[in-house]
């Protein structure tokens, strides 16, 4: 293999996939560790794409044997999205039932949702931080507690600031406290294995299901028994959820006693600083089609508030495709940055179209369209992180620095777009968001070019 030096752009060590031959390494011993590795295009390899991977970092070429425990994780991280993820996407279906029963601004009633997304990555350099240190159980348990008792005390609400504190604060630090403990603990299982991606996707799924389920019990419950009711349904069932994926995990890596809430190492790294600055225009405008799909479909296209829902349970649903699509990609062909650019600028494109959707047709085609490249987003998010942020016993402490960074843009996007929305209606808000997408997007291209030296056809 021939190897392209860069001198003086060298942020976080890399290792390739595959082993290179005695010859192909640096005759110069004192040279600095190369970022790129651009191999020959030679016959029966799977891809034209070099390789530039957090992958492999033993230099043994014998794959990783997986488990009954490795993939136990997965169905533990599978449930436990549910109820974060999942039900941070359904949150459409609250919000437009608290327009119709507090008749509040859409600008207002946003803070409960973006309160949710921004805890989630908020809280994340302390549940990043706890997992490195070998806490990963106990964070889990404390978060899903706290997501049932929100969800429980939601039930008794009457006014926007009972559903702000409940659903929208309690249920956002229970959100945080799991989601960035339960990506870095499966990563760490399947660290080095040709399932690497798609383990922490395949996880990361649960959002689409619990974004069908959620939305489907409060649409079906509410005329039959009311709100309170078909909130304690809902928390009854992610109560049983949550103890059985918690019996499901395992932390198997040996804890870093040493890890920090903030990782010096980090702050140096020019890839991290870009990466989370995409990170953060992109998820500005991620929620925007979940949060306002069923206002949009009701005030605009003018259909029911039902058939609003179900286009938001479609748009969650289909989202599984996404993910799936996503992690194969990042796995077989082009690594998870090169398929996260692909994926941005095509949501960020469509939120440009949804400008000229005005029948029941066009939205039901930005729905599915959307749903599958907006969840594919969500899915690579941490798994880009490791191309660069190779020290397995830092990755929870790196993932939870950019989580912060990001929340603070969750926070502020949604009440922001729905401020346009009431000032200026739909179509400022939706070039914010497409505008917001493309930066990001652009960013995202900086930071892949930095890391591969300007070569296009390369795996990372």
């Amino acid at each position: 293999m021939h190897i392209l030096p860069r001198s003086g752009r060298h942020d976080t060590p890399f290792t390739s996939e595959k082993n290179t031959s005695a010859d192909s390494q640096l005759s110069d011993s004192s040279a600095e560790p190369s970022v790129v590795e651009q191999g020959s295009a030679n016959e029966g390899q799977e891809s034209s794409f070099d390789t530039v991977d957090a992958g492999n970092t033993s230099g043994n070429d014998e794959p990783i044997k997986l488990g009954a425990l490795e993939w136990r994780q997965v169905v533990g991280g599978h449930l436990v999205i549910q109820f974060t993820w999942g039900l941070i996407n359904s949150f459409g279906v609250f919000m437009s039932y608290y327009e119709d029963r507090l008749h509040n601004e859409p600008s207002q009633l946003s803070w409960i949702g973006s309160t949710q997304v921004a805890l989630i990555f908020m809280i994340a350099p302390l549940s990043g931080c706890l997992h490195d240190r070998g806490h990963a159980r106990k964070t889990l348990a404390a978060g899903s507690f706290l997501v049932f008792f929100g969800m429980l005390m939601t039930s008794f609400g009457t006014a926007f600031a009972q559903y702000l504190l409940s659903q929208g604060v309690c249920v956002g630090i229970g959100n945080g406290l799991i989601f960035c403990t339960v990506t870095s603990l499966i990563q760490s299982h399947f660290k080095g294995s040709k399932h690497q991606n798609l383990a922490p996707t395949l996880a990361l799924m649960g959002a689409a299901s619990g974004g069908m389920i959620f939305p489907a019990m409060f649409d079906k419950l509410l005329p039959q028994v009311g709100f309170g009711w078909a909130i304690r349904c809902i928390a009854s069932y992610i109560g049983v959820v949550s103890v059985v994926a918690l019996l499901c995990f395992k932390q198997v890596r040996k804890p870093n006693k040493q890890a920090k809430f903030i990782d010096r190492d980090a702050l140096k790294s020019v890839p991290f600083w870009t990466y989370a600055g995409s990170m953060f225009f992109v998820y500005l405008a991620l929620f925007f089609g979940y949060y306002h799909i069923t206002p949009y479909a009701r005030l605009v296209v003018k259909i029911p508030r039902e058939q609003g829902n179900f286009l938001l349970l479609t748009m969650n649903g289909v989202g599984a495709i996404g993910r799936i699509i996503s992690g194969i990609a990042a796995d077989r062909w082009m690594g998870p940055l090169s398929v996260m650019l692909v994926f941005t600028s095509v949501s960020g494109l469509l939120l440009f179209i949804m400008i000229a959707v005005k029948d029941l047709a066009g939205l039901w085609a930005f729905a599915v369209i959307y749903g599958i490249f907006a969840a594919g987003v969500q899915s690579l998010f941490p798994n880009a992180l490791a191309t660069f942020a190779t020290d397995i016993s830092k990755r929870g402490v790196w993932t939870g620095m950019t989580c912060f960074l990001v929340g603070i843009a969750a926070l502020i996007g949604p009440p922001l777009e729905g401020l346009l929305v009431n000032k200026t209606g739909y179509m400022a808000a939706q070039i914010f968001a497409g505008c917001s997408f493309m930066i990001g997007t652009a960013g995202l291209v900086w930071t892949r070019q930095y890391l591969t030296g300007g070569v296009w056809l390369t795996k990372i």
